[in-house]
């Protein structure tokens, strides 16, 4: 079922490949499998989010966007690194196959996955974004901690489910300087 301006999950039935042979052919005013150009945008950033495990990162850069204006680019970007460290060896799997899917070597699926969060560091840096918010207030980081787990859970799929003081802790390391 598709309503506009929302996508909900029972519209992702296809196949990978089935999407990709739809991403071929789009235009802007193409619908593809019945969903408007619009809706089908936000079907692939779902699908994104289900599949990257990155909807920790993303509540976090909301209210660094809703407080402080951080672009929300910019956000995701400092942040990816710190919540992908965070979730430890919950992630070391998926992480060492994209390590080595970009080249990266290592002994262990642990190596492999540290070796791809630093290339993230390194990326960052080598685009000048940094490593660390300078806006940041402490005290406002019970209540950043707070509505980000109210986007958070349990709605997106994540390997680590984060309570407040998870977020917290995550959001002070964002604060200072690695």
């Amino acid at each position: 079922m598709v309503r506009r301006g929302s996508i909900e999950r029972s519209s992702f039935t296809n196949s990978e490949s089935s999407w990709t042979e739809s991403l071929s052919t789009w235009t802007p005013s193409t619908p593809v499998h019945g969903i408007a150009p619009s809706d089908f945008a936000q079907a692939r950033a779902l699908s994104a989010f289900t599949r990257a495990s990155v909807g920790n990162v993303h509540a976090i850069a909301h209210t660094l966007g809703g407080l402080y204006g951080v672009p929300h680019g910019l956000a995701n970007a400092v942040l990816l690194p710190l919540v992908l460290e965070d979730y430890g060896k919950a992630a070391c799997p998926r992480l060492a196959r994209l390590a080595a899917l970009v080249g990266l070597k290592g002994d262990t699926e642990e190596v492999r996955a540290k070796a791809f969060i630093a290339e993230i560091r390194a990326m960052n840096a080598r685009m000048g974004i940094h490593d660390h918010f300078n806006c940041i207030r402490k005290e406002d980081i019970p209540l950043m901690a707070t509505w980000a787990a109210q986007e958070a859970n349990p709605v997106y799929p994540v390997p680590v489910i984060y309570d407040e003081a998870r977020f917290a802790r995550v959001i002070e390391r964002s604060h200072h300087s690695q």
